[in-house]
């Protein structure tokens, strides 16, 4: 069920909450990322959405009218709390004077943008992550800038993606190097949920392809020190 004030084909304030002794991989529609601004303004968007290749088809049906969240400058984390103002479909670079998220200066927003004012006075352009429902009680940033560990398929991947961009001779931008890969993300930091032994690391790489640029970031979610889930969110920008 859905509260009928927030009008919108993606968004509603959907009531049923995640079940704390079944957290896992499923919290992943829940993850939120974005920037903060002047004010005390935070915007966010779900994790999981691609703001080119699954924006037609997607639904996010799991916002909450409050948010629990952190935001990351550098080797700082500070914990935030923000209230609900409103969705509205924003072209923040054309606002804001050189945001970092939302960095894109051509492609059009394609997708609303979820706005909460927090408590806490925040250092603008700060990366903004959290999660629905869930309170991380710890951010630890001392990984920041150090190279993330990929895994034998995500090599075999960079490579294969290296090959079919260097086939694609018909470009406005140079050809991908392996530094523009997964094999060369880096941490920003990581969230931890001691309760259930959850951790969210964040990464991130710089990228390019035929027409379009911009960066890639990754959640790699860990229970009890596993790997359950690596979720890539790719934020393009073009075309140029």
């Amino acid at each position: 069920m859905c509260d009928s004030d927030l009008e919108s084909n993606s968004y509603c304030f959907n009531k049923d909450k995640i079940d704390s002794r079944e957290i896992g991989a499923n919290i992943s529609p829940n993850i939120f990322i974005g920037e903060s601004f002047e004010n005390n303004l935070v915007l966010v968007e779900p994790f999981e959405f691609d703001n080119h290749d699954h924006a037609n088809n997607f639904k996010f049906f799991n916002i909450r009218r409050t948010i629990s969240a952190f935001a990351f400058q550098t080797l700082n984390a500070q914990k935030i709390n923000g209230k609900f103002i409103e969705h509205s479909r924003l072209h923040l670079s054309k606002i804001y004077d050189r945001p970092k998220y939302f960095n894109m200066t051509i492609s059009e927003p394609i997708f609303e943008l979820l706005k909460y004012k927090t408590n806490e006075n925040i250092i603008n352009n700060s990366i903004v992550f959290g999660v629905f429902d869930l309170d991380f009680e710890k951010a630890d940033c001392s990984i920041f800038g150090k190279k993330r560990p990929y895994t034998k398929e995500e090599y075999k991947e960079a490579l294969e993606e290296l090959k079919e961009d260097h086939q694609s001779t018909d470009r406005t931008l140079d050809f991908k190097s392996p530094e523009e890969t997964i094999l060369n993300a880096r941490f920003i930091c990581k969230i931890q949920y001691s309760a259930v032994k959850l951790e969210i690391l964040l990464s991130s790489f710089n990228t390019k392809g035929m027409e379009y640029a911009g960066t890639v970031y990754i959640a790699d979610l860990y229970k009890d020190k596993k790997l359950i889930k690596t979720i890539q969110k790719y934020n393009y920008d073009g075309p140029y």
